[in-house]
Order: C-alpha cells, then sequence, then structure tokens
C-alpha cells in the first residue's frame, strides 16, 4: 500500500518601528507532518504457500513550532560611537507520537485491514518537550574599527526537573580591524583583515 504523508509548514514575519531607534521583530513558525503505512502481505506469498496473511500498521504524526520576539534599539553617538542593544524571547515546542502494529492470521486476501487479523505486536511512543529562552547583547563599536560585544541569555527546558530546569549562558568577544589601520591601507594585496578574541559559556537541553 501508498505511504500517505501530509505536510504542513508555515511562518509569519514582520518588523515595526516603535520609535525612530527602536525595532520590534516578531517571527512565528510551524512545521506539521503526518504520516500512514499500511502494508498487507497476501497469502500467496507464503513459504511455503499457502499461508495466513500478515499486515502492519504505522503511524506517525510530528508537530514542531517556534515563536521569537525582540527589540532592538540603535544609536550613534557623534561619528565615531555606535550602539546597538537587543533583548529578545523565544519559545518553541515540539511534540513526536508514534505507533506500529503487527497484524497475521487474516481470513482471507479480501480482507486487509488491521482488525480483520490477529494482533500479535503493538508499540507505541510519545514525546513532547518545550523551550523558553530569553537574550540581552549589546555591541559597540568605535569608527567601526574596535569592536565589542556582551550577551547574556537564560534558557529553561522542560526536560529538567523543576528545580534544575534553568541556565544561564554568558559570553563576550572584542574585535579589531585591522585593515583599517593606516599601516595595512597601503597593502593593496590586503582588503580585509580582522582579528576576534570570544569567551562564553553553552549548553543544551540534551
Amino acid at each position: 500500500h501508498p505511504i500517505n504523508t501530509t505536510r504542513l509548514i508555515g511562518s509569519f514575519y514582520a518588523e515595526y518601528a516603535l520609535l525612530k531607534n527602536l525595532k520590534f521583530r516578531t517571527s512565528v513558525s510551524l512545521d506539521a507532518n503526518y504520516l500512514k503505512n499500511n502494508i498487507f502481505i497476501p497469502t500467496r506469498t507464503g513459504t511455503p504457500p499457502p499461508s495466513a496473511g500478515a499486515g502492519f500498521a504505522f503511524a506517525s504524526q510530528e508537530l514542531i513550532w517556534l515563536n521569537e520576539n525582540t527589540l532592538t534599539w540603535q544609536q550613534r553617538f557623534g561619528e565615531n560611537h555606535n550602539l546597538t542593544a537587543v533583548v529578545g524571547q523565544s519559545t518553541q515546542g515540539a511534540s513526536f507520537e508514534r505507533m506500529i502494529s503487527r497484524v497475521f492470521n487474516f481470513p482471507n486476501d479480501l480482507v486487509q485491514t488491521a482488525n480483520g487479523g490477529q494482533t500479535d505486536l503493538t508499540n507505541s511512543f510519545r514525546e513532547e518537550w518545550k523551550l523558553i529562552s530569553f537574550l540581552a547583547r549589546v555591541n559597540y563599536d568605535y569608527r567601526d574599527k574596535y569592536l565589542l560585544s556582551v550577551a547574556m541569555r537564560t534558557d529553561g527546558s522542560s526536560r529538567f526537573g523543576a528545580n534544575n530546569r534553568y541556565g544561564t549562558f554568558p559570553s563576550a568577544s572584542v574585535g579589531w580591524v585591522l585593515s583599517d589601520e593606516n599601516f595595512l591601507k597601503p597593502v593593496s594585496q590586503v582588503s580585509f583583515v580582522k582579528v576576534r578574541a570570544s569567551y562564553g559559556i553553552i549548553g543544551n537541553n540534551n
């Protein structure tokens, strides 16, 4: 029998200028997948024939979604100082559900549905998780040449217990665009050189 698959993928994105230097961005995405497969083995294929028919029934349902919201503020001070600050929140989740059933002893080849035989194996599986995150980041540069970035995010996962659900992960980086320095500008063979160093703490909920 053919495999029946239905999949729905959708997304929404919007950005709004709340003030001159303040923007709000939101996005939503969804990925839903449903699969169904029925396999029937007729009696004439048995060894040695004839033997009772057999079959398998399989169904799977998956749903993954994500919502992100950020506020971004950009400000230029004088001619040389640039500052960008971002705060945001995101929520994502997923649910998975699967079932498989094995059936044998069909009365004949005309009855090919799972309820027409004797079930000797049924296995089902279900999993669901959610993740909520909060983030903040500040980027500063002087003359687009000397760069500084500081960030902090907190993630909470339903895969952990209530007393150990959240983790906080800071990070920082500095950068230097060497190609903007006067001592490198005369070197025509060099178009762009940047040195960057960073440190941070990362984690995962797997």
